[in-house]
């Protein structure tokens, strides 16, 4: 068996120390499979590797398309030696070898030793080269490859818990506790609810759903003694109610007999008058709230319907009996008109009785009727007005129950309606039928009339008992309408076709999402830009490797170095190497392409390639050529305008001034304007503007609601400062000369000139509003914290006010509170309690401090102020602070690696106190009262010194907007 050699790693451009690896061979390359991984486009997947032979260890060269340098020189393969210092472009391994087994040290370098393409001869082994077995080499390399190739176990740096999807698992979500969350708990007990909620639906289904009660009719499961169903309703909602059928077309389902036809007559169909529109249901239990509801056809037959189809269409349909039901008085009033002499003629009756009162030929119509109960006699007005006759002008009681027992037909079940309606003369389903030719049949024959209604009463009642006894097809019907077919108002077959509806439609979820992940990447074309007119000139080599996931594609002559692509990427794929953004973690791109949406140059320097997602504009504010916004008069320059760095800064605020001289020249000149121009913001930018108006003879006001370049001066002390771009040279009166220079020494440089050029800034005066008029602008400030106002009219603005404005503020009693403060040496002095930068940690030595935040500056703080020095897989700490983190809720999702590793450490160490879901309530002078962010409850109280509130700060574009300036 092979003997495992023992490798140390320590990656200085990821901040990870001694990671131990103990394997018989160690590969290095850019997929996640390999033993050292190293991410970057120009590392080849499986790149090089490490292997003792004979007691020594070799390095390997394995990629067929890149090189492998050691000590300068290009190798295949070649022995290691303490101190030796191989490139994997643009990574630098250095390698010692201690007792302990090989270290080696990861750093990243922009510049090269060595090309990109393998092109030059690799240097021969030495002369006390061992023989190899190359055959056996070549098989265990390629094996070793293969496995590279493959999913690899988690790294020991690596989050434990369910492994995540796609390039996600890459990156790390910050918990509480730092423990993965069960997330099959929430799945589980959703279906538990979900469960428990459809067994309570479905025993009581009716109570759940229903409006309202059905009719008992439509509640009954036996099969009623009736001819008008073929089925029993059971209280099925189902049986009513469906998806792809209308409630119509249930009714004619169920209702359609041999004995009986659900037909609707042609005016009714032509108003598109339905069966629901008809027959209501959820009215009650009683038949006759739903199905032969009283006023249904008034609702119509009202003298208010227009008519909508028809020959008729636009009229109005009359109320034919004045809601009366052919009742021949209204209030006393008699409304029938009696009939014709034709008409009595045809009854055998004398024709003279067709001219007297409508009263007399109503009772003579009466008396031609023989009731058999009395011995064959006439009718009497005892039989109708059983109350008695009124005497004459006395109101009549309407003896409406007396008319209906002739004139209202009784129903099968011998329960008689007493109560006349528009169904007891007029019939919708089957043939019509109209009591007047009812009448005129039997030729005043009571005992004809009394006989046709039981005949068709016995009718019905046979139908009622064929159907019990009768042929296979109904009993089975009868039978079947029995039993409780529908749970929940869906029959089985409908509850097995939601539950199966499920699975498929997660199937059809999958295979489309499979389909589209099979589109190949190779359409977009090669370095495209979704945003128009914008792209890097050498993004079209970044498709010549075999890198088919999106990621970004750094042009290093278009970089700027600025800065803001690696602030905007929230996964740490970007980072400053030799003051050029560069990719440090590809395989950790989550395709958010706000990196290549912040970066200010043109073209851009920064372009996500393999990417199908539309990049939008940056959001900056508009300006033309000569630096002026889309307002008349007012310029825009430094940083606020979307093009960073300091040295842009100070050569925008030097051409500013010209373009400013020419637009005074052509306008009139102003004799009411105080100054020529105005310049908001005293950084490098409005330094700049200033010395130059000063030296061009410009009557100027320059404001700065702090101290000049106050922004730079909160940078930590002794801060190394970029002076980027390299490319371009520093205009104007304000010194930058080289590269780069000490915070201290750049500032103390601006403030000499300040002071040969008498330069007068306007210092701890706040800009509130600018106000055009017509003689310019009104520029109104505000000084002394808001005692003093001032005004100013000016004729131009200039806006140098930077990209981040006034802190945001934590809004709680105390927040401005001072604190007298003795230091070690010197004179006691006010401070403020509440800080919102941290300078220089060393001013805060042995303090109470509390830091407010969960952003990358905060927690960046908080681990200053313990003095956190990483030495291998040591960790001191150099300052005695009491340091609590106030959180409101977590950790920001955009928290660097190495931050959150740092804070760990220094909780695990008893440095850092955190507080989740936290707020401050109120500020004391040496207390600070805690509160839950929710509860707004009181949670503790702490001894404090000072508070940094580091929560980040309100961006000037509602300033900007209030101007009239334009964004994006």
């Amino acid at each position: 068996m092979a003997t495992a050699n023992k490798y140390i790693i320590i990656r200085r451009d990821q901040r990870i120390e001694g990671v131990v690896i103990e394997n018989e061979g160690l590969t290095i390359g850019r997929s996640q499979g390999n033993d050292l991984v190293l991410n970057n486009r120009g590392v080849s997947p499986t790149h090089a590797g490490i292997k003792e032979i004979d007691g020594e260890l070799w390095l390997f060269n394995l990629s067929s398309s890149r090189n492998t340098a050691l000590n300068g020189k290009l190798i295949d393969q070649a022995p290691i030696a303490d101190g030796d210092v191989a490139e994997i472009r643009p990574y630098l391994l250095r390698f010692e070898k201690p007792e302990d087994g090989l270290r080696i040290i990861v750093e990243i370098k922009a510049d090269s030793m060595a090309g990109d393409d393998k092109a030059v001869a690799p240097e021969a082994a030495s002369a006390s080269a061992i023989r190899f077995d190359e055959h056996a080499l070549k098989v265990y390399w390629e094996k070793r490859k293969r496995e590279a190739g493959k999913v690899a176990e988690k790294p020991m740096l690596a989050p434990r818990g369910e492994r995540k999807i796609g390039k996600a698992q890459f990156n790390w979500v910050p918990t509480l506790d730092l423990k993965q969350p069960w997330r099959n708990s929430y799945f589980i007990w959703g279906g538990v609810v979900v469960i428990a909620l459809s067994l309570i639906a479905m025993i009581g289904y009716v109570q759940a759903y229903s409006p309202g009660p059905i009719a008992a009719a439509h509640g009954k499961t036996l099969l009623s003694p009736s001819t008008i169903a073929v089925r029993a309703n059971s209280g099925s909602c189902y049986e009513c109610h469906a998806v792809a059928v209308s409630k119509d077309d249930k009714c004619a389902a169920c209702h359609q007999t041999q004995r009986f036809t659900p037909s609707i007559s042609e005016a009714h169909r032509r108003e598109v008058i339905g069966c629901s529109d008809c027959h209501s249901e959820h009215q009650g239990r009683d038949s006759a709230s739903a199905l032969l509801k009283a006023g249904i056809c008034s609702d119509c037959h009202n003298d208010r319907y227009t008519i909508k189809t028809g020959a008729r269409a636009g009229s109005i349909l009359g109320d034919p009996h004045g809601d009366t039901f052919g009742y021949p008085k209204v209030n006393g009033m008699w409304k029938w008109k009696g009939l014709t002499a034709e008409e009595w003629k045809r009854r055998n009756l004398p024709e003279m009785l067709a001219s007297r009162p409508a009263s007399e030929q109503f009772h003579a119509v009466h008396r031609t009727i023989y009731i058999p109960g009395a011995g064959g006699n006439r009718m009497s007005c005892r039989d109708c007005h059983a109350a008695g006759i009124p005497e004459e002008n006395d109101l009549d009681t309407l003896p409406r129950e007396a008319c209906a027992a002739c004139h209202v037909t009784s129903q099968p079940s011998s329960e008689a309606s007493l109560a006349a309606s528009c169904v007891t003369c007029h019939q919708q389903h089957g043939q019509s039928r109209d009591l007047a030719a009812l009448v005129a049949s039997v030729s005043g024959d009571f005992q004809r009339l009394k006989q046709q209604a039981i005949h068709k009463a016995e009718n019905n009642q046979n139908l009622i008992q064929s159907a019990r006894s009768g042929s296979r097809e109904n009993r089975a019907a009868f039978i079947s309408n029995s039993l409780p077919r529908n749970l929940g108002g869906l029959p089985w077959w409908g509850w097995v076709g939601l539950i199966a509806a499920l699975p498929v439609a997660g199937f059809v979820f999958l295979a489309a999402y499979a389909i589209r992940a099979r589109i190949p990447l190779e359409q977009i074309k090669p370095g495209e830009s979704k945003e128009s007119g914008e792209g890097s000139s050498d993004a079209s080599n970044a498709e010549s490797e075999d890198l088919a996931y999106p990621h970004p594609v750094i042009n290093p002559l278009l970089c700027i170095g600025c800065h803001a692509c690696v602030e905007a990427c929230p996964h740490d794929v970007l980072d400053i190497v030799g003051g050029v953004a560069m990719p440090v973690a590809l395989d950790q791109c989550m395709e958010d392409t706000s990196c290549m949406v912040e970066c200010p140059t043109s073209p851009k320097a920064c372009v996500v390639v393999n990417t199908r997602k539309v990049i939008p504009p940056r959001k900056v504010p508009r300006r033309d050529q000569n630096l002026m916004t889309n307002v008349p008069g007012i310029y825009l320059i430094g940083d606020v305008s979307g093009v960073p760095l300091i040295k842009n800064a100070i050569n925008e605020g030097a051409r500013v001034i010209d373009y400013v001289i020419e637009d005074l020249r052509n306008e009139q000149p102003s004799t009411e304007a105080e100054y020529d121009v105005a310049i908001i913001g005293a950084g490098p930018a409005g330094l700049s503007a200033a010395a130059i108006a000063k030296q061009r003879g410009l009557k100027y006001v320059a404001i700065e609601q702090n101290k000049i370049a106050n922004t730079i001066r909160t940078y930590p002390a002794g801060k190394y400062v970029f002076f980027k771009p390299d490319t371009a040279e520093a205009q104007g009166v304000i010194p930058l000369q080289g590269v780069g220079g000490i915070k201290e020494e750049m500032l103390q440089s601006w403030f000499d000139v300040v002071k040969a050029n008498g330069l007068e800034i306007h210092e701890e005066e706040s800009c509130k509003k600018i106000e055009p008029n017509e003689r310019g602008f009104a520029v109104i400030t505000e000084k002394d914290g808001g005692k003093a106002k001032m005004s100013y009219q000016v004729r131009k603005v200039i806006l140098a006010i930077g990209n981040h404005g006034s802190p945001m503020r934590l809004q709680v009693p105390g927040e401005d509170l001072k604190i007298l403060v003795q230091p070690e040496s010197g004179a006691e002095f006010w401070d403020n309690k509440v800080k919102f930068k941290l300078s220089d940690p060393d001013d805060y030595a042995n303090r109470k401090c509390i830091i407010v935040g969960a952003g990358n500056s905060a927690i960046e703080a908080a681990v200053a102020l313990t003095g956190l020095i990483r030495d291998g897989d040591q960790i001191t700490f150099t300052r005695d602070n009491e340091i609590t983190l106030v959180v409101r809720s977590d950790f920001k999702g955009d928290l660097k690696l190495g931050n959150k590793m740092d804070v760990y450490d220094c909780i695990e160490a008893g440095r850092i106190k955190v507080f989740f879901r936290t707020a401050i309530k109120d500020i004391k002078e040496r207390e600070v009262t805690l509160m839950d962010a929710r509860s707004k409850e009181e949670t503790a109280r702490l001894p404090n010194d000072y508070i940094f509130a580091l929560i980040g700060s309100e961006k000037p574009t509602k300033f900007l907007e209030s101007l009239g300036v334009k964004i994006g």
